[in-house]
């Protein structure tokens, strides 16, 4: 199969900074998230999606994972990729925003692309759970490929160290082939089925995997 669609990408010119935000008191995840919203010049950026706030990594520490929109308004070809990141609480109502990662949308509607989970799963030999994120997007409507259908990926992020943050998640690339997977029709007509897209269907897997 052909990865064409959604790749993970870094752009040349996006720099990296954990920036630290208060949050006021009862304001909800998504309120919070909104206002602040990451800046680059020449760009648009919204909020898309979910916004999923848990205490589960942090024991006694919240933290809140959202996506952003990101495009450009000013060019002919679209131009836009969703944006992942996720705010750590520091101290009460004190949060460091780190960025997870890229998802390239190109020149596809954004409508067609969907944060379909957001769950924790052991994938390797240590204590800590890694952030695992389903993601899916239709593919194949008027392009020269040999399927159509919605393409499901699952990616992986390490656990950070709480008392050394990072600026960015480290993306574990150990079960991208496994976890990259198109439901719909291929070239000869054979409509294939999609296993991993929720995260059970995942977790189970990886318990087949032995982990």
């Amino acid at each position: 199969m052909k990865r064409i669609l959604l790749s993970i990408f870094y752009l040349s010119n996006f720099i990296i900074y954990a920036q630290d935000f208060k949050r006021n008191q009862n304001e909800s995840a998504t309120d919070f998230v909104s206002k602040n919203i990451p800046f680059e010049e020449t760009r648009v950026i919204e909020l898309f999606d979910k916004v999923v706030e848990s205490e589960y990594w942090f024991k006694g520490k919240k933290v809140i994972f959202c996506f952003y929109e990101n495009y450009n308004q000013n060019i002919k070809i679209p131009d836009t990729y969703i944006q992942a990141y996720v705010f750590i609480e520091l101290s009460s109502n004190i949060y460091r925003r780190i960025f997870i990662d890229n998802f390239n949308v190109g020149d596809k509607e954004i409508n067609g692309i969907k944060i379909e989970s957001i769950f924790f799963s052991n994938i390797d030999n240590d204590s800590d759970k890694e952030l695992g994120i389903i993601i899916s997007q239709i593919t194949g409507e008027g392009d020269t490929i040999d399927y159509e259908g919605r393409l499901f990926f699952t990616k992986f992020y390490d656990k950070p160290n709480y008392n050394q943050l990072p600026k960015s998640l480290n993306n574990n690339t150990s079960f991208d082939s496994i976890f990259y997977e198109l439901e719909g029709k291929i070239d000869d007509g054979e409509f294939k089925k999609a296993k991993f897209k929720t995260a059970s269907d995942v977790k189970n897997k990886l318990k087949q995997l032995g982990f």
